[in-house]
């Protein structure tokens, strides 16, 4: 079961999903991706980071993302205005999962 936890990113207004997992663990990415495709995310995965794509039109999500950075940490989140709304929308894709979990 993979965990993660919802908080408010550093220094920033906004909520972001943090993924308690690391983006090098291929079971961890195909599960997320598996997860987060019936929103429109499409994970991308060049050996070394992670991100993601809106692959629907019209999307549930007006401005959220998939990424990691150069210590291997995973994170969802949005900006602007839709922020609360597109972290609801990845948390219920999340809990709809049998391999996620908050906590």
């Amino acid at each position: 079961m993979y965990k993660y936890v919802v908080r408010m990113g550093h220094g920033s207004n906004e909520l972001l999903i943090e993924f308690k997992s690391r983006a090098s663990d291929a079971d961890f990415r195909h599960a997320l991706g598996t997860a987060l495709s019936p929103v429109g995310i499409e994970l991308l995965w060049d050996g070394n980071y992670l991100n993601s794509k809106n692959t629907v039109s019209p999307s549930p999500l007006k401005a959220a993302f998939v990424e990691s950075d150069q210590w291997d940490f995973v994170w969802a989140g949005s900006c602007g205005q839709t922020n609360k709304e597109d972290i609801v929308v990845l948390e219920r894709a999340l809990a709809k999962s049998d391999r996620f979990s908050k906590g």
